[in-house]
């Protein structure tokens, strides 16, 4: 089907460029087998760091740093300059950490900053994105050329850069007519960005917008029509995109009823993950093979074989946000809370109780 032409076009026309009336076809099939578009893996090849290294929050200027297992500052450290305040935090970075965003910690909301110099400098953000976030409502690509901003309330559209953070487009998501963004829940990316997820809840009736993006955030198509039954009504609280953007995960909260698909979204199946809370976010390695699902429990999931099957740590805190290495050596757990922080150094393994001074933060492979 890669010789599917349009007219006289050299090359198989872009998903979203094919219509039946005034609404895009996002597949065609022959027989059960996806023809188009072609799926492949996004084509980034992340950095494999050897040690455990974490970008988070320190109480004191800069208010940032780089730390190792233990939760202890690497030494020596980066050359920081000062965040605004001791109120914000690391929301997403790059590989080598080389791209940062930061905004406000502990839920509240700040005027976001970038650093495109491993934190050497900070600046604003450049227009037209406007307002306050969270540090949760920032999410980068691994490669940082792909940086997402989800502004709060009913606003039914997102701020995407695919140039590292050079510029920012403010792109509308496809919400179905007469339906209304009461919203929006989660985004995630893969490692380059290819592949992006923007979790909604409808009104109007009520309903989950699923919006995927397989160019980079150029385009989104609605799949939420195309999940198999039921389709939650409120949204989902939770998505995941492994690093290749092959394994993708839809989590909800307060029933057993999430999606899986294990072959870049074009088909999904119900898994029995549990419930999961909407304050959590999960993770997953670059190949998908290991993945961490926290949950609104004092147990947290985790699998090594793609999602095929889970295993249960005791973790005795809920509310947690996960954090993963690109090659699953590495992953630790975060309370919302605050308080706790749990390390896996041997592929989710085992987890341990660390004591730091990092209140907060995501791991980040360095070379």
């Amino acid at each position: 089907m890669a010789d599917l032409r349009i007219g006289t076009a050299t090359s198989a026309p872009a998903a979203g460029t094919l219509k039946l009336g005034s609404t895009n076809i996002s597949k065609i099939y022959s027989g059960s087998t996806l023809v188009w578009p072609l799926t492949s893996p996004d084509p980034y090849v992340p950095v494999v760091g050897s040690s455990f290294r974490a970008l988070g929050s320190l109480g004191s200027s800069p208010f940032i740093g780089l730390f190792d297992s233990s939760l202890a500052l690497v030494s020596p450290q980066p050359s920081f300059s000062a965040l605004p305040s001791i109120n914000y935090t690391v929301g997403a970075a790059s590989d080598n950490y080389t791209y940062i965003l930061a905004s406000g910690k502990n839920q509240n909301s700040l005027s976001p900053r970038i650093s495109t110099d491993s934190g050497a400098t900070w600046n604003s953000l450049p227009s037209p994105v406007v307002g306050t976030y969270r540090a949760e409502d920032t999410t980068m690509s691994k490669s940082g050329q792909v940086m997402v901003l989800e502004p709060g309330g009913t606003n039914d559209y997102i701020f995407v850069s695919n140039d590292y953070g050079s510029s920012f487009t403010q792109v509308t998501l496809p919400v179905p007519a007469g339906a209304t963004l009461n919203q929006k829940k989660m985004v995630s990316v893969s490692s380059g960005g290819k592949y992006i997820i923007v979790s909604t809840f409808l009104t109007n009736p009520s309903s989950s917008g699923v919006f995927v993006s397989e160019d980079y955030g150029a385009t989104f198509t609605n799949i939420a029509s195309s999940l198999p039954s039921p389709v939650s009504t409120t949204g989902y609280d939770q998505v995941v995109v492994s690093g290749q953007g092959q394994y993708q995960y839809l989590l909800i909260q307060n029933t057993n009823e999430s999606k899986y698909s294990s072959n870049y979204g074009v088909t999904w199946t119900n898994k029995n993950y549990g419930s999961f809370d909407f304050r959590e976010s999960s993770a997953a390695s670059d190949s998908g093979q290991y993945v961490l699902f926290p949950r609104n429990t004092t147990t947290a999931l985790h699998t090594n074989d793609f999602g095929a099957t889970t295993s249960t740590s005791s973790i005795g805190v809920s509310q947690l946000r996960a954090s993963i290495s690109n090659s699953g050596e590495f992953a630790m757990f975060i309370a919302v809370t605050g308080g706790s922080q749990y390390i896996s150094t041997n592929y989710l393994s085992s987890f341990s109780a660390v004591s730091g001074i990092m209140p907060d933060g995501i791991i980040v492979d360095v070379t």
